[in-house]
Protein backbone atom coordinates (compact mmCIF):
# COMPACT_ATOMS: atom_id res chain seq x y z
CA UNK A 1 0.00 0.00 0.00
CA UNK A 2 1.55 3.74 -0.62
CA UNK A 3 1.51 6.16 1.42
CA UNK A 4 -1.29 8.40 -0.40
CA UNK A 5 -3.78 4.99 -0.20
CA UNK A 6 -2.73 4.70 3.88
CA UNK A 7 -3.45 8.20 3.89
CA UNK A 8 -6.69 7.98 2.18
CA UNK A 9 -7.93 4.89 4.42
CA UNK A 10 -6.67 6.79 7.47
CA UNK A 11 -9.19 9.44 6.47
CA UNK A 12 -12.15 6.60 5.47
CA UNK A 13 -11.79 5.29 8.46
CA UNK A 14 -11.97 8.61 10.67
CA UNK A 15 -14.88 9.42 9.02
CA UNK A 16 -16.74 6.48 8.76
CA UNK A 17 -16.66 6.47 12.74
CA UNK A 18 -17.48 10.22 12.54
CA UNK A 19 -20.43 10.04 10.63
CA UNK A 20 -21.82 7.16 12.96
CA UNK A 21 -21.12 8.92 15.79
CA UNK A 22 -22.26 11.44 19.05
CA UNK A 23 -20.09 13.57 20.04
CA UNK A 24 -19.31 13.88 23.94
CA UNK A 25 -17.71 17.83 24.89
CA UNK A 26 -15.01 17.65 27.80
CA UNK A 27 -13.44 20.69 29.29
CA UNK A 28 -10.80 21.13 31.60
CA UNK A 29 -13.14 21.11 34.63
CA UNK A 30 -14.42 17.74 33.65
CA UNK A 31 -10.25 16.54 33.94
CA UNK A 32 -11.45 14.63 37.54
CA UNK A 33 -13.91 11.95 36.33
CA UNK A 34 -12.46 11.60 32.48
CA UNK A 35 -12.24 7.84 33.52
CA UNK A 36 -16.58 7.38 34.18
CA UNK A 37 -17.27 9.92 30.95
CA UNK A 38 -15.00 7.55 28.86
CA UNK A 39 -16.30 4.54 30.11
CA UNK A 40 -20.04 5.60 29.61
CA UNK A 41 -18.91 6.35 25.95
CA UNK A 42 -20.54 4.18 23.27
CA UNK A 43 -18.32 2.32 20.43
CA UNK A 44 -17.86 5.26 17.70
CA UNK A 45 -18.24 7.96 19.50
CA UNK A 46 -16.24 11.21 19.48
CA UNK A 47 -14.51 12.73 22.71
CA UNK A 48 -14.25 16.23 21.94
CA UNK A 49 -11.59 18.36 24.43
CA UNK A 50 -11.75 21.66 24.85
CA UNK A 51 -8.67 24.02 24.68
CA UNK A 52 -6.51 23.64 28.10
CA UNK A 53 -4.93 21.93 30.82
CA UNK A 54 -5.83 18.14 31.85
CA UNK A 55 -3.85 16.48 34.94
CA UNK A 56 -5.07 12.82 35.27
CA UNK A 57 -3.87 10.75 38.30
CA UNK A 58 -5.15 7.01 37.94
CA UNK A 59 -2.59 4.61 37.79
CA UNK A 60 -3.50 3.65 34.54
CA UNK A 61 -4.39 6.90 32.86
CA UNK A 62 -7.24 7.82 30.27
CA UNK A 63 -8.24 3.67 29.72
CA UNK A 64 -10.17 2.94 26.39
CA UNK A 65 -12.07 0.22 26.03
CA UNK A 66 -14.49 0.98 23.30
CA UNK A 67 -14.18 1.94 19.79
CA UNK A 68 -13.59 5.63 20.18
CA UNK A 69 -11.78 8.58 18.87
CA UNK A 70 -10.30 10.92 21.11
CA UNK A 71 -9.45 14.44 19.44
CA UNK A 72 -8.53 18.12 19.97
CA UNK A 73 -11.15 20.95 19.75
CA UNK A 74 -7.82 22.79 18.67
CA UNK A 75 -4.83 20.71 18.06
CA UNK A 76 -1.74 21.80 19.84
CA UNK A 77 -4.12 23.39 22.58
CA UNK A 78 -4.89 19.95 24.99
CA UNK A 79 -2.40 19.09 26.79
CA UNK A 80 -2.99 15.36 29.07
CA UNK A 81 -0.46 15.88 31.97
CA UNK A 82 0.03 12.21 34.12
CA UNK A 83 2.20 14.66 36.58
CA UNK A 84 4.54 11.69 37.19
CA UNK A 85 1.59 9.34 38.33
CA UNK A 86 0.59 7.72 35.63
CA UNK A 87 0.29 6.36 32.12
CA UNK A 88 -1.45 9.00 29.69
CA UNK A 89 -3.52 6.67 27.75
CA UNK A 90 -4.43 2.41 27.82
CA UNK A 91 -5.95 1.39 24.76
CA UNK A 92 -7.68 -2.06 25.13
CA UNK A 93 -10.38 -2.00 22.59
CA UNK A 94 -9.92 -2.80 19.04
CA UNK A 95 -9.57 0.69 17.27
CA UNK A 96 -8.65 4.49 18.53
CA UNK A 97 -7.93 7.75 16.93
CA UNK A 98 -5.71 10.19 18.93
CA UNK A 99 -6.04 13.29 17.17
CA UNK A 100 -4.36 16.93 17.74
CA UNK A 101 -3.10 16.23 21.71
CA UNK A 102 -0.16 16.84 23.92
CA UNK A 103 0.57 13.99 25.96
CA UNK A 104 3.30 14.66 28.58
CA UNK A 105 4.70 14.10 31.89
CA UNK A 106 3.35 10.18 31.78
CA UNK A 107 4.40 7.39 33.38
CA UNK A 108 6.56 6.77 37.12
CA UNK A 109 9.15 4.45 38.34
CA UNK A 110 8.74 3.04 41.81
CA UNK A 111 10.99 2.50 44.41
CA UNK A 112 12.83 -0.43 42.99
CA UNK A 113 13.14 1.46 39.53
CA UNK A 114 10.26 -0.54 37.77
CA UNK A 115 8.48 2.03 35.27
CA UNK A 116 5.38 2.26 33.54
CA UNK A 117 5.22 0.65 30.04
CA UNK A 118 4.26 2.74 27.44
CA UNK A 119 4.17 5.65 29.62
CA UNK A 120 2.60 8.04 27.08
CA UNK A 121 0.43 5.82 25.25
CA UNK A 122 -0.07 2.10 25.76
CA UNK A 123 -1.78 0.16 23.14
CA UNK A 124 -2.04 -4.00 24.21
CA UNK A 125 -4.10 -6.65 22.46
CA UNK A 126 -4.06 -10.43 23.12
CA UNK A 127 -6.84 -11.57 21.09
CA UNK A 128 -7.54 -13.93 18.10
CA UNK A 129 -4.93 -14.43 15.53
CA UNK A 130 -6.88 -13.02 12.62
CA UNK A 131 -8.07 -10.72 14.37
CA UNK A 132 -7.23 -6.76 13.23
CA UNK A 133 -6.79 -3.83 15.60
CA UNK A 134 -5.93 -0.06 14.63
CA UNK A 135 -4.21 2.61 16.22
CA UNK A 136 -4.37 6.36 15.14
CA UNK A 137 -1.79 8.96 16.29
CA UNK A 138 -2.81 12.06 14.17
CA UNK A 139 -1.54 15.66 14.30
CA UNK A 140 -0.09 14.82 18.37
CA UNK A 141 3.05 15.58 20.80
CA UNK A 142 3.93 13.15 23.12
CA UNK A 143 7.02 14.15 24.98
CA UNK A 144 8.97 14.50 28.38
CA UNK A 145 7.24 10.56 29.66
CA UNK A 146 9.41 8.24 31.64
CA UNK A 147 8.05 4.51 31.51
CA UNK A 148 10.00 1.20 30.71
CA UNK A 149 9.47 -0.07 27.16
CA UNK A 150 7.92 2.48 25.23
CA UNK A 151 8.81 5.58 27.20
CA UNK A 152 6.77 7.68 24.72
CA UNK A 153 4.13 4.77 23.08
CA UNK A 154 4.36 1.21 23.20
CA UNK A 155 1.78 -0.79 20.66
CA UNK A 156 1.79 -4.45 21.65
CA UNK A 157 -0.02 -7.46 20.37
CA UNK A 158 -0.14 -11.43 21.06
CA UNK A 159 -2.76 -12.49 19.48
CA UNK A 160 -4.42 -10.65 16.17
CA UNK A 161 -2.91 -7.77 13.67
CA UNK A 162 -2.38 -4.24 15.01
CA UNK A 163 -2.27 -1.67 12.22
CA UNK A 164 -0.42 1.67 13.72
CA UNK A 165 -0.68 5.00 11.85
CA UNK A 166 1.15 7.81 13.00
CA UNK A 167 1.18 10.87 11.39
CA UNK A 168 2.07 14.28 11.15
CA UNK A 169 3.21 13.18 15.31
CA UNK A 170 6.49 14.82 17.24
CA UNK A 171 7.82 12.42 19.76
CA UNK A 172 10.68 13.87 21.78
CA UNK A 173 12.41 13.71 24.97
CA UNK A 174 10.91 10.73 26.18
CA UNK A 175 12.36 8.17 28.43
CA UNK A 176 12.64 4.48 28.69
CA UNK A 177 14.10 2.67 30.80
CA UNK A 178 13.88 -0.58 28.72
CA UNK A 179 13.76 -1.06 25.34
CA UNK A 180 13.12 1.54 22.94
CA UNK A 181 12.77 5.60 24.31
CA UNK A 182 10.25 6.99 21.87
CA UNK A 183 8.54 3.72 20.42
CA UNK A 184 8.05 0.21 21.46
CA UNK A 185 6.57 -1.72 18.91
CA UNK A 186 5.87 -5.89 20.14
CA UNK A 187 4.43 -8.61 18.36
CA UNK A 188 4.21 -11.53 20.38
CA UNK A 189 4.14 -15.14 19.71
CA UNK A 190 2.88 -18.54 20.86
CA UNK A 191 -0.53 -19.98 19.71
CA UNK A 192 -2.10 -17.14 18.87
CA UNK A 193 0.70 -14.74 17.25
CA UNK A 194 0.43 -10.89 17.01
CA UNK A 195 1.81 -8.93 14.57
CA UNK A 196 2.52 -5.23 14.81
CA UNK A 197 3.08 -2.74 11.73
CA UNK A 198 3.73 0.64 12.21
CA UNK A 199 3.40 3.27 9.34
CA UNK A 200 4.90 6.70 10.30
CA UNK A 201 3.93 9.67 7.93
CA UNK A 202 5.54 13.10 8.36
CA UNK A 203 7.01 13.19 11.63
CA UNK A 204 9.65 13.32 13.86
CA UNK A 205 11.54 10.60 16.43
CA UNK A 206 14.02 13.52 18.10
CA UNK A 207 15.94 13.15 21.63
CA UNK A 208 14.54 10.06 23.35
CA UNK A 209 16.68 8.12 25.77
CA UNK A 210 16.76 4.61 26.95
CA UNK A 211 19.59 4.10 29.32
CA UNK A 212 19.33 0.70 31.76
CA UNK A 213 22.67 -0.75 31.69
CA UNK A 214 20.86 -3.34 28.61
CA UNK A 215 19.29 -1.14 26.44
CA UNK A 216 18.55 -0.53 22.72
CA UNK A 217 16.57 1.75 20.73
CA UNK A 218 16.70 4.98 22.17
CA UNK A 219 14.14 5.98 19.13
CA UNK A 220 12.87 2.77 18.28
CA UNK A 221 12.30 -0.56 18.95
CA UNK A 222 10.99 -3.74 17.42
CA UNK A 223 10.45 -6.66 18.77
CA UNK A 224 9.45 -9.21 15.79
CA UNK A 225 6.73 -10.04 14.33
CA UNK A 226 6.72 -6.61 14.23
CA UNK A 227 7.14 -3.61 10.87
CA UNK A 228 8.22 -0.82 10.11
CA UNK A 229 7.33 2.16 7.53
CA UNK A 230 8.40 5.51 7.26
CA UNK A 231 7.87 8.01 4.77
CA UNK A 232 8.82 11.66 4.87
CA UNK A 233 9.98 11.23 9.18
CA UNK A 234 13.28 11.91 11.26
CA UNK A 235 14.92 9.94 13.43
CA UNK A 236 17.41 12.12 14.99
CA UNK A 237 19.66 12.92 18.39
CA UNK A 238 18.24 9.97 20.22
CA UNK A 239 20.52 7.36 22.02
CA UNK A 240 20.52 4.59 23.67
CA UNK A 241 23.20 2.96 26.65
CA UNK A 242 24.41 -0.24 24.00
CA UNK A 243 23.26 -0.03 20.27
CA UNK A 244 20.87 1.24 18.11
CA UNK A 245 20.76 4.84 18.94
CA UNK A 246 18.05 5.66 16.32
CA UNK A 247 16.27 1.95 15.51
CA UNK A 248 17.07 -0.94 17.17
CA UNK A 249 15.42 -4.52 15.69
CA UNK A 250 15.57 -8.08 18.15
CA UNK A 251 16.94 -10.36 15.49
CA UNK A 252 15.04 -13.30 16.10
CA UNK A 253 16.19 -16.91 13.85
CA UNK A 254 12.05 -17.75 13.69
CA UNK A 255 9.95 -13.86 13.06
CA UNK A 256 11.38 -11.31 10.95
CA UNK A 257 11.07 -7.36 10.75
CA UNK A 258 10.03 -6.00 7.89
CA UNK A 259 11.78 -2.12 7.53
CA UNK A 260 10.77 0.26 5.02
CA UNK A 261 12.29 3.50 5.13
CA UNK A 262 11.73 6.40 2.12
CA UNK A 263 14.05 7.92 0.57
CA UNK A 264 12.50 11.73 2.23
CA UNK A 265 13.49 10.12 5.34
CA UNK A 266 16.45 10.01 8.04
CA UNK A 267 17.79 8.23 10.60
CA UNK A 268 20.95 10.20 11.32
CA UNK A 269 23.26 11.51 14.37
CA UNK A 270 21.75 9.23 17.08
CA UNK A 271 24.33 7.53 19.92
CA UNK A 272 26.27 5.27 19.45
CA UNK A 273 25.02 4.57 16.17
CA UNK A 274 21.73 5.16 13.83
CA UNK A 275 20.26 1.55 13.59
CA UNK A 276 20.88 -2.27 14.60
CA UNK A 277 19.46 -5.33 13.47
CA UNK A 278 18.59 -4.28 9.84
CA UNK A 279 20.34 -2.57 6.90
CA UNK A 280 19.34 0.70 5.33
CA UNK A 281 20.31 3.34 3.43
CA UNK A 282 18.67 5.49 4.83
CA UNK A 283 20.67 5.16 8.32
CA UNK A 284 23.67 7.58 8.96
CA UNK A 285 27.78 6.90 8.48
CA UNK A 286 27.35 4.79 11.84
CA UNK A 287 24.74 2.02 11.25
CA UNK A 288 25.45 -1.24 11.53
CA UNK A 289 23.48 -4.59 10.69
CA UNK A 290 25.27 -7.24 12.28
CA UNK A 291 25.17 -9.01 15.88
CA UNK A 292 22.44 -10.03 17.92
CA UNK A 293 20.64 -8.93 21.20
Amino acid sequence: MTCSSLLLLVGVLCLAQLCHANEIHISPQDAPTLGSIVDQALDGDVLVFADGHYPISDRYGIWIKKNLTITAQTPGRVVIDGQGKCRGFQVTSDEVHLIGLNITNCGYCDNHGICTPGAGVRVAHKGEIHHKYVATVKDCNIYGNKGEDGGGMEFQSHGGTLEVVIVRTNIFDNFGNGMGGGLHLFGGGGDEQGVVTATIVDSSIIGNTVNSPTSFGGGIYLNPPANLNMYRSTVHANTASITGGGVAVYKRSYYQAVIKIDDKSSVYQNQPNDCYGFSSSRCGEHATSTGSL
